[in-house]
């Protein structure tokens, strides 16, 4: 069976392994065992991680959740050159959700460890086996010399979503001095569905980073759908002031959808966009300059039908006919129909194809 098992590696250089992989790992032959786990020590070495995913997926196929602490080890080590964790991290997740008491001991370990890559990885798995208890463990996470584990703290906190302590430890994390860290917390306050976190996300419309503004753009609009938010969160007086610092002011969210529909950074417009439930704010931005923000644009006036739709059926750029299309599809509203008819010989194939599946939609 070893000797199949280096079969597997020539055929990971040339060839499909997974058929051997998974036979394999369906075998029952304990004997692999230490050899599949030698092996996954040397893709780690060698910061191979596709055969690290090779070696990992034979454990569990032989182990179950008794390969859990060595999945995760796995997982936690960072590889150079480029390392693509989807797998693994899947097969992280199936074994927790498989049997979380198994699994939950090992991730408490492992989120004391003195190793920053191990701590980041526990902290984020503990977002799967949760408890209240666990508040505390968060707290000191949130609050790690390490970026990586500060993010994570931030991902898992945003599954305490009734606890106010949770909520506020998230809050805090907007002013971490790391992006990565202030964007895990603008999601995570997404999650929470509060009014609350309006005016603290508000305050983030100038922040740094465009990959921060962009999702803080997503959040927001995000909120106003929010089954617990009813509507638009009026501006209290000296709302603008909010945005320049002054304390004690309060902002809507489409208000601050609308600063950052004046971004700088496409991106950050387009997420705007996406936003936006104002028609008058939407109609202002018809003529961005960029196809992305147009199509978000087009995506949320289609909801309402109007002559602008028109406009946007005719746009140069292919995204935006594709994505008005696509709007326009599952509107609903009585003209959608005769607008989508018209782009069926629209010279994008992309086009062509979203309106076979609009017409179809609208019946």
């Amino acid at each position: 069976m070893t000797g199949r098992l280096d079969h597997v590696f020539r055929l990971a250089a040339d060839d499909d392994p997974w058929p051997l992989v998974r036979e394999l790992a369906g075998s029952g032959d304990l004997s692999l065992v230490p050899p599949v786990q030698a092996a996954l020590e040397r893709c780690l070495d060698d910061h191979d991680w596709y055969g690290r995913d090779l070696m990992a997926y034979l454990l569990v196929g032989l182990r179950g959740v008794a390969a859990f602490p060595l999945v995760l080890r796995a997982f936690a080590r960072p590889l150079e050159g480029g390392d693509h964790r989807r797998l693994i991290g899947e097969l992280v997740v199936e074994l927790m959700r498989k049997d979380p008491g198994a699994c939950r001991p090992v991730i408490v370990a492992f989120a004391g460890s003195a190793h920053p890559g191990l701590r980041s990885a526990a902290v984020w798995a503990l977002g799967y086996v949760l408890e209240p208890a666990d508040l505390d463990l968060l707290r000191a996470a949130a609050a790690d010399p390490d970026r990586a584990v500060r993010q994570a703290a931030v991902g898992s906190l945003a599954e305490l979503k009734d606890d106010r302590r949770a909520f506020e430890l998230v809050v805090a994390a907007l002013a971490d001095p790391d992006d990565p860290v202030r964007l895990a917390a603008v999601t995570g306050l997404r999650w929470f569905g509060s009014e609350d976190a309006v005016p603290h996300l508000a305050r983030l419309a100038h922040d740094p980073s465009p990959a921060v503004r962009s999702v803080l753009g997503d959040a927001l609009g995000a909120l106003l759908i929010s089954p617990g938010i009813a509507g638009d969160l009026d501006p209290a007086p000296g709302a603008l002031g909010l945005l320049s610092g002054a304390p004690g002011a309060s902002f809507g969210i489409e208000d601050t959808l609308a600063v950052l529909l004046g971004d700088p950074e496409p991106s950050v417009r387009a997420a705007a966009a996406r936003g936006v439930q104002r028609l008058e704010v939407l109609r202002a931005h018809l003529g961005d300059p960029d196809p992305r923000v147009r199509a978000a644009v087009a995506a949320g006036l289609a909801r309402h039908g109007g002559p602008e739709l028109a406009v946007l059926a005719a746009d140069e750029s292919p995204l935006v006919r594709a994505d008005l299309v696509t709007a326009l599809g599952v509107s609903g509203h009585p003209g959608a129909r005769p607008l989508v008819e018209a782009l069926a010989d629209d010279p994008d194939r992309a086009v062509r194809a979203r309106v076979r599946v609009a017409l179809d939609r609208l019946g």
